[in-house]
């Protein structure tokens, strides 16, 4: 899977006076990584990442819904995927 990834909120969250109704996925960077070693746990780690890949604060990714944060999670998964020769991922 290529970056950015766009993924698509089942309902908009709002989040201080805006409304988000999706959120982009950069390359993850070794940054990113960091941004999750900065807090404890292992699911408000991968929540980290992700808000730091999406580019958004963390308590806006902790108001996600769970579905929706599956999905990002399932994304990320999948952008770190080697790409097949085809240009499709392996899982694909």
């Amino acid at each position: 899977m290529t970056s950015p990834v766009t993924i698509e909120l089942s309902k908009p969250i709002e989040h201080n006076g805006k409304t988000i109704a999706s959120l982009t996925l950069k390359e993850m960077t070794v940054a990113d990584l960091c941004a999750a070693d900065l807090v404890e746990g292992p699911t408000k780690k991968s929540a980290a990442l992700l808000a730091s890949m999406a580019g958004v604060p963390l308590p806006l990714i902790l108001n996600l819904p769970i579905a929706d944060y599956s999905l990002a999670m399932e994304a990320i998964d999948r952008m770190g995927e080697p790409a097949a020769p085809d240009g499709q991922t392996r899982s694909d």
